[in-house]
């Protein structure tokens, strides 16, 4: 495997009290919507973005 064709994946987990924003936050930078209903988030709840880096791609995982 060439080193260009390499794929990284970066993992994040985000920490808080609750009701602060931590979901909202991320939903904002993945899926660049912010919705002001609050859902409470039970467990874990996962997230992905491509983004891209020269000269590869990375993929930016957050644990909620």
């Amino acid at each position: 495997m060439l080193e260009e064709d390499m794929e990284v994946a970066i993992k994040m987990v985000v920490v808080g009290n609750g009701a602060v924003g931590k979901s909202s936050m991320i939903q904002r930078y993945c899926k660049g919507i912010f919705t002001k209903d609050y859902k409470k988030t039970i467990g874990v709840d996962f997230l992905e973005r491509q983004i891209q880096y020269v000269p590869s791609a990375l993929s930016l995982g957050s644990d909620l």
